[in-house]
């Protein structure tokens, strides 16, 4: 396989899956989130309830900005910030139900595409899709 070939193949694949979430979002009344805002989102139902600092850095992101995207998710209802009992100066970030609720249809839009996979693929073939995935994956991100 040429680059090009693989090149394009990857950005239909991108291309493929955008279209998917935005699609879901679009038919649900979640739609008033960019695909900036989601992946803040599903950051933060991942790390379950992290400060400031941990989500800056878990996003690469300043403190600041953290601040800022804390408070456009907050005026929409999606997060809330929670004083620490035990540190008066560490805020919690926690997801309100409009914003668990969009966390559970991230993770179907999500299932959705593997299953998109498991119907085209055998098992042996998605044992070395997952594999190669996987090595993928760990050799950008290391």
């Amino acid at each position: 396989m040429h680059q090009l070939d693989f090149d394009q193949l990857i950005a239909i694949l991108t291309r493929s899956f955008a279209e998917l979430e935005s699609r879901a979002l679009n038919e649900s009344e979640l739609a008033e989130l960019s695909m900036k805002q989601l992946v803040y989102l599903d950051t933060i139902a991942r790390l379950d309830h992290p400060t400031f600092s941990k989500l800056a850095k878990n996003l690469g992101i300043s403190k600041p900005s953290v601040t800022a995207i804390v408070g456009k998710l907050r005026q929409k209802g999606y997060v809330e910030k929670v004083q620490s009992a035990e540190d008066r100066r560490a805020f919690y970030v926690l997801l309100t139900e409009k914003g668990q609720a969009l966390s559970l249809l991230h993770d179907n839009i999500h299932r959705r595409i593997a299953e998109h996979f498991t119907h085209a693929l055998n098992e042996n073939e998605l044992r070395q899709l997952a594999r190669l995935l996987s090595k993928a994956l760990k050799s950008a991100f290391s």
